[in-house]
């Protein structure tokens, strides 16, 4: 079982990052046309979600630099936006699935999120 995995979130300009560190770095980027940059946040911490879901992890932190998702997927803000939430209940249901892992969500600004170098 592998302990510890670092997850780093970009979302903008209909584009989502998410680069892993471990043992060996990874990056993924999708295209998300059409949504903004806090949906393609929120599109992201789910493609890294349903990366990690395979493996055996005993503990995740997923860090972002919006400070608007980071409030909202650690309930200090309620969402309001019809558009993301349907995005929170696609992430509340894969949350089920991997309730067996310890997932951090951690804000990290925008000049510290290696994930930016990549838009």
């Amino acid at each position: 079982m592998q302990l510890l995995i670092d997850i780093y979130i970009k979302g903008k300009n209909g584009k989502g990052i998410c680069v892993i560190s471990g043992e060996e770095n990874e990056e993924f980027i999708e295209e998300f046309s059409g949504l903004s940059n806090n949906q393609c946040e929120w599109k992201s911490i789910i493609k890294a979600m349903n990366i990690i879901s395979g493996e055996e992890f005993e503990e995740v932190d997923i860090y972002m630099d919006s400070l608007l998702v980071y409030r909202q997927i650690n309930f200090i803000y309620h969402i309001k936006n019809k558009d993301l939430k349907n995005i929170y209940f696609e992430w509340n249901q894969l949350k089920n699935v991997l309730s067996g892992t310890n997932i951090n969500y951690k804000y990290v600004s925008g000049q510290e999120n290696p994930a930016r170098k990549l838009l």
